[in-house]
Parts: structure tokens; sequence; C-alpha cells
């Protein structure tokens, strides 16, 4: 399993925090930048490492921006109450993506 692309990650170590299992150790590579190493044989694939790496975060909810802005657009054009139901709409599938 793997938490994100090497290149991408932040080094919050958000991830090694959240594991339970302690399976995530972490490496530096040669510029010096920790990086997350899990552990396979002590991993039991639940995914935590994954859903709260702020990377996977951003990639998940960059859709919901496009979406957001599209909504900002139907406000300036039409009624507050088109819009209202547009925003609840968008705040439950951001909900849902960060879960």
């Amino acid at each position: 399993m793997k938490i994100c692309d090497e290149l991408s990650c932040t080094g919050c170590l958000v991830c090694a925090d959240t594991c339970k299992m302690q399976a995530i150790s972490v490496k530096k590579n040669r510029q010096g930048f920790s990086y997350p190493v899990i552990n396979d044989a002590v991993c039991v694939r639940c995914g935590k490492c994954v859903s709260v790496c702020p990377v996977n975060i951003q990639k998940k909810i960059r859709p919901l921006q496009r979406l957001l802005r599209a909504g900002i657009k139907i406000m300036k054009k039409e009624n507050q109450q088109r819009l209202v139901a547009f925003l609840h709409v968008w705040l439950k599938n951001l909900w849902k993506t960060v879960e």
C-alpha cells in the first residue's frame, strides 16, 4: 500500500500519527525530506493513513472547488434559493470526501 507519491509528500507525517498499528516509519530522502514508509508485515490495510493525507485530500477537493465556482456564477445570475440548494449539495459532497 502507498500513502502518496514521495515527491508530493509534504512530510507532515499525519499518516504515521494516525496509524494505530504503528506500521509507518519515517525515512529521509537524499535531499533530507521525511516521508512515510509502510511496514507491510504490520499494516492491516485499514486505509486511515491514506484518508488523512493532505495530498490525497487536496486531490479529492479540487473537483469540488470547480463546482463551487460554478455555484457562485449561479448566485450572480439566479436567485438565492437555488444557490442555497446548490451549496447544501456541495457541502454534503465535501463532507463525504474528507471522511
